[in-house]
């Protein structure tokens, strides 16, 4: 739960930090939220294909899946060797998106 905490939580700020209103982030917020719940569809077996693993939330829906019933071994090595790949992927972006768009004041 702590690395899906914290892959959301640098998401976030990259989303953010860009717009100047809570109505350009709404727009743009519509996108992520549609590119990040695309893996619900494997999850709830509408849809089969290995495509999904390739989004960090399908590795937090693996996780959170895992709670609840046993996970193979190499799928739980997936879903954190993912997710603190996701990790290390946003933080360089959020590091840069604070540096341009907040220390800079660049839009």
């Amino acid at each position: 739960m702590i690395l899906t905490s914290v892959f959301f939580i640098l998401l976030g700020f990259i989303a953010v930090a860009r717009f100047s209103s809570i109505n350009e982030y709404f727009i743009a917020a519509t996108v992520y939220g549609t590119v990040l719940n695309v893996p619900l569809i494997y999850h709830f077996g509408l849809f089969d294909h290995w495509v999904f693993f390739l989004l960090p939330t399908q590795a937090s829906l693996i996780l959170l899946t895992g709670i609840f019933e046993p996970l193979p071994l190499w799928t739980a090595i997936y879903a954190v060797a993912m997710l603190l790949a996701a990790i290390a992927v946003c933080y360089s972006i959020a590091k840069r998106t604070f540096a341009t768009h907040i220390i800079a004041g660049e839009k």
